[in-house]
């Protein structure tokens, strides 16, 4: 686990203490689920932009249907619940960017750092987010920084583990990417890659 952010096993091992051992499927059984779920917000937030049910449907069904979902749902990684996060928090931003509610805004922050939690790749939705509220100059209001202060105390267990622990997760980032080494490339490597 030092390449990933502690949600996929705290989400295992809730879910194994609920189900017990039986032959793995407490591993794969809950990644469906988080899809018919983003399936779902993908559905509300398609909604909330456009207001038309034709096109919410489409889109949630469309999802659903994309090998993404249905290979991952398969698997018991980190991607489901990434998915899972991002497409809450995408929901709880369109309602917050609309309405400037700060209910909406807290939500937007919490499920941000959950996904964070979830998965390190979820920073993008910050930066994404980032450069839409400054496209419509919102950047300097008071509650996009609020929902930024809550997603960072949400995830906030995390930076407080890798102080602790001496940074073992951007040493692993670190080793993996062979910073210090140079490029090989390798055909290979490729083909190891695609099988």
């Amino acid at each position: 686990y030092f390449s990933k952010p502690p949600f996929i096993a705290w989400i295992l091992s809730i879910n194994q203490l609920l189900l017990g051992k039986i032959n793995g499927v407490e591993l794969r059984n809950l990644q469906p689920l988080a899809f018919a779920i983003s399936s779902i917000f993908i559905f509300l937030s398609s909604y909330e932009i456009t207001k038309k049910n034709s096109a919410a449907i489409w889109s949630g069904c469309i999802f659903f249907l994309l090998p993404y979902s249905s290979f991952y749902s398969q698997f018991a990684t980190t991607d489901a619940w990434l998915t899972f996060f991002w497409s809450i928090a995408l929901y709880f931003f369109i309602k917050a960017v609309t309405s400037d509610q700060k209910k909406w805004w807290f939500l937007s922050g919490v499920t941000v750092g959950l996904g964070l939690l979830t998965k390190y790749s979820m920073v993008f939705f910050l930066f994404s987010a980032f450069i839409y509220l400054a496209s419509k100059k919102r950047i300097f209001t008071k509650n996009p920084w609020i929902s930024f202060l809550v997603s960072i105390l949400v995830f906030s267990p995390n930076i407080i583990w890798n102080f602790q622990q001496n940074f073992p997760t951007v040493i692993h980032h670190a080793e993996m990417t062979n910073v210090d080494q140079q490029i090989l490339l390798s055909f290979n490597s490729v083909v190891e890659f695609f099988f």
